[in-house]
């Protein structure tokens, strides 16, 4: 068999083909493929006069597949993998044109962005999101490295690599349990938290988290009771009385459905969030879409 022998063999020649080498007979290559065992014998026989091969021996009503069908069988199978790499490869570029990717401070990715994905999905079913959830560095990391297309992160950053379009201004704030001692206060100060059981970020996230805070904490004692690694997620320990937190007034705005209380907390760091996008990548106009959709959604009245 030869270069010559193969024309007019068709993908489906080859499939039934394969399919008889791997089951082992016709009439489980017929239960394979969901065609009658006539249409595979049938196929089978086009093959080899198109091939002017004998593929295989026929002897006890078994069939025994001759070299020239191995040879075929692993010719065959180069040609389907080469086939399934091709679709591959058409899915993916289908899958990034329908793609939006954002990362989120964890937090977020609860509240203001399934209130997006729902708002979005009105109109545009098609689209696939991708969440990221993570802390701030992580998240930019992750934009820079084109891993996601869109984030939201906080101010500074580095305009050389990327672009950004403000979101929200956030202050300062602790929250607290409905019925805490503070509560009584119209603000909450560092040196008020002396005594209190705290609810904390860990270490390696709290200068990234806290901001310039992280360093008043040097002036009272806390006494940490929780630390967490998940942004926003202090509100939930509040709720059930476990301590107090402070965050700022951005991720306690994402936390509608727990009952606590905030209070502005002083000395007040001042924070700008900002919706980023790596520097020079054009977005596509699924990516703008859900860039006004989650500036919609924050800045809407509740």
């Amino acid at each position: 068999m030869n270069d010559a022998d193969v024309k007019g063999v068709t993908v489906r020649h080859l499939e039934i083909f394969r399919a008889i080498m791997e089951a082992g007979s016709a009439r489980m290559a017929a239960k394979r493929l969901g065609i009658t065992q006539s249409a595979v014998s049938q196929a089978l026989k086009h093959l080899e006069h198109l091939t002017k091969t004998s593929l295989f021996d026929r002897t006890d009503y078994r069939l025994v597949a001759t070299g020239p069908a191995n040879r075929l069988y692993r010719l065959t199978n180069q040609l389907f993998y080469e086939v399934n790499r091709v679709e591959d490869v058409v899915s993916e570029a289908v899958s990034e044109e329908r793609l939006v990717s954002i990362g989120v401070p964890h937090i977020l990715g609860l509240t203001l962005i399934p209130q997006v994905v729902n708002s979005a999905s009105r109109s545009d079913k098609n689209t696939i999101y991708k969440i990221a959830a993570g802390h701030y560095s992580e998240i930019v990391d992750r934009v820079i490295s084109g891993q996601i297309q869109l984030g939201i992160a906080r101010l500074p950053l580095d305009p050389q690599l990327l672009d950004w379009k403000p979101l929200s201004s956030a202050r300062s704030i602790c929250l607290l349990h409905p019925g805490h001692r503070l509560t009584e206060k119209d603000h909450v100060s560092i040196t008020d938290l002396a005594g209190e059981r705290l609810i904390a970020i860990e270490r390696q996230h709290a200068s990234a988290h806290m901001g310039s805070k992280s360093a008043l904490y040097t002036m009272v004692e806390p006494d940490i009771s929780i630390y967490f690694d998940a942004i926003g997620h202090e509100i939930a320990f509040v709720a059930q009385g476990n301590g107090v937190a402070v965050t700022n007034s951005f991720i306690a705005s994402q936390c509608h459905a727990f009952d606590v209380v905030s209070r502005p907390f002083l000395p007040s760091g001042s924070y700008e969030y900002v919706i980023i996008w790596r520097k020079g990548r054009v977005l596509s106009n699924k990516a703008m879409d859900v860039i006004e959709a989650i500036f919609e959604a924050v800045n809407r009245p509740h």
